[in-house]
C-alpha cells in the first residue's frame, strides 16, 4: 500500500504544489522507516521512480537529506551495484522549540530527526504571568539561537498547558497558571520573528511518539503524559485528532470519582484530581498529618508539589510501601480512565509519559490490566501498552515536531529546491 503522509491534504494540482508534496513525502517516509534506497521510496510511496530520483536530487541540494551508505540487506546474484541508501540529515534544518509546562519553561533547538541539540530551561512559578512567559521564552531563545544560523531554523513550535485552540494560536484557559485567552502564538511570533505554531503539550507529544518514538510507524495510537496535570493526545490514521473545537483528549477533566477532590478546573471528582502528581503530593501531606510524619513523609510540610510527588514516586518505585500506597491509589484511577478511552477509540498503541518513570513498569501492567478488563476484544487484539521511549526532553520535541510539520507542509526550502536557490551552507 502506497505510504500515507500525514496531514497531508492537497487542495490543488498545480506543478509547484506537487513538487511540494514529493518532497514531503520523501522525507516523512524516511522519517517513518529510517534509511531507504531510492527504489524502495518508490515502491513504499507509489511515486514514479524518476520523481523520487528528482525529489531526493533537489532535498540532498536543499541539505535536508543525503547518501549514507550501501543497502547491504540486498544482494544482487547478477554483480550490479547494490542500492544507495539515503536519510535525513540530522544536520540540516533546525526548529526553535517552547515547552511551557506547569513548574518549568524550556527553550531549546531540535533538528529534523528529532535530537535535541541545546536546551535552556527556568523554573515556572505557580501563576506566573504570560508577559513574563514571553520574556523569559524570548530571553532563552536569544541564548540558543545565538549559537547556530538563523537560516537553518525553519519555524517555532509551542507546546504548552491548558486549553490549547491551535486555528487561533489561543490558550483558552491553563488552570495551574490561571490563564484565560490568552494568544501566546502571536505574542511569540511577534517576538522570535519566526513562523510559529501553537498546540496543547500532549498531543505536540503525540505527534512526537507518531514521528520519532515508540508510536513510530503505528497509525492509531493514544499517548497518556502524567504531570501536575493529565493529558491525552490522539492519533488516529495517521494523523493527530484535534477534535471539533480542537481541544480532543482532556482526558485529565473527566469525571472519575462524583463529589471527589476538587480540581484545579474548579469541578470535582476530575482524573487530575486524583492522578497527577498534585493529587500525588496531596494524598501524601494527608497521610503525613494522620501518622505524624514519620519515615518518607517526614518533612513534606516544608516541601512543595512536585518534590513531594517526586519523592513519593522515587520511594514507591524503590518498593517503599506507604509510597506504592499513595501511588497505587493514583493509578488506579489512571489505569481506569485509559481503559476506557481505549474502548472509545480502539487504538493499536498507549504510550504512557511524564512524571511516572520511577513507577513505570507497574503503570504499564495496571493499565493492560484495566484494558483487559473493560475490553470487549479478545486478547489478542487489546492495544499495546508501553512507556515512552523518548528521552531526554520529549516536550522540546513535541513542540518541535509542530514547526516540523507546518515546514513540510510549506516550507520554503522545499519550495527553493526546484530553482536551486536551497540554502547553501558548503
Amino acid at each position: 500500500m502506497p505510504f500515507r503522509a500525514r496531514g497531508q491534504r492537497l487542495r490543488g494540482s498545480n506543478a509547484s504544489q506537487v513538487k511540494l508534496h514529493n518532497r514531503s513525502i520523501v522525507i516523512r517516509a524516511l522519517l517513518r522507516h529510517g534509511p531507504l534506497s531510492r527504489h524502495a521510496l518508490a515502491e513504499l510511496t507509489g511515486l514514479m521512480p524518476s520523481t523520487i530520483t528528482y525529489a531526493v536530487a533537489q532535498l540532498s541540494a536543499a541539505h535536508l537529506v543525503a547518501d549514507v551508505g550501501k543497502d547491504n540487506s540486498v544482494t544482487n546474484s547478477a554483480g550490479g551495484r547494490q542500492p544507495v541508501l539515503v536519510d535525513v540529515r540530522a544536520d540540516g534544518v533546525l526548529a526553535l522549540a517552547v515547552h511551557v509546562a506547569e513548574i518549568s519553561l524550556q527553550v531549546g533547538l531540535v533538528n529534523l530527526k528529532g535530537g535535541v541539540e541545546c536546551v535552556e530551561t527556568i523554573p515556572l512559578a505557580r501563576g506566573t504571568s504570560p508577559s513574563e512567559v514571553v520574556r523569559l521564552t524570548q530571553q532563552l531563545a536569544g541564548r540558543v539561537l545565538a549559537e547556530v544560523e538563523r537560516a537553518r531554523i525553519v519555524g517555532a513550535g509551542i507546546a504548552a498547558v491548558g486549553l490549547v485552540n491551535p486555528a487561533t494560536g489561543q490558550i483558552e484557559y491553563a488552570a495551574y497558571h490561571n490563564w484565560h485567552d490568552v494568544p501566546l502564538a502571536a505574542l511569540l511570533a511577534g517576538e522570535l520573528g519566526l513562523p510559529t505554531r501553537l498546540q496543547n503539550a500532549t498531543r505536540a507529544l503525540a505527534l512526537a511518539e507518531h514521528w520519532y518514538g515508540a508510536g513510530r510507524g503505528v497509525d492509531d495510537l493514544i499517548a497518556i503524559v502524567v504531570t501536575e496535570g493529565v493529558g491525552a493526545g490522539i492519533i488516529i490514521g495517521g494523523e493527530m485528532y484535534p477534535g471539533w473545537a480542537g481541544m480532543a483528549g482532556e482526558i485529565g477533566h473527566t469525571v472519575v470519582i462524583e463529589h471527589g477532590p476538587v480540581c484545579a478546573c474548579g469541578k470535582r471528582g476530575c482524573l487530575e484530581a486524583v492522578a497527577s502528581t498534585q493529587a500525588i503530593a496531596r494524598r501524601a501531606r494527608e497521610m503525613a498529618d494522620a501518622d505524624g510524619a514519620t519515615g518518607l513523609l517526614a518533612g513534606l510540610a516544608e516541601a512543595d508539589a512536585p518534590a513531594i510527588a517526586a519523592r513519593v514516586l522515587a520511594a514507591a518505585g524503590a518498593g517503599q510501601p506507604a509510597a506504592q500506597a499513595i501511588v497505587g491509589d493514583a493509578l488506579h484511577h489512571l489505569s481506569l480512565a485509559v481503559a476506557n478511552l481505549t474502548v472509545v477509540i480502539d487504538p493499536q498503541l498507549v504510550i504512557i509519559g511524564g512524571a511516572l518513570r520511577p513507577v513505570r513498569d507497574l503503570v504499564v501492567r495496571l493499565i493492560a490490566e484495566a484494558i483487559d478488563e473493560v475490553s470487549l476484544l479478545p486478547a489478542q487484539r487489546h492495544p499495546q501498552v508501553v512507556y515512552t521511549t523518548l528521552e531526554g526532553d520529549p516536550g522540546l520535541i513535541g513542540a518541535a515536531t509542530l514547526a516540523f510539520e507546518d515546514f513540510l507542509d510549506h516550507g520554503d526550502m522545499l519550495t527553493a529546491a526546484d530553482d536551486g536557490a536551497a540554502l547553501d551552507r558548503g
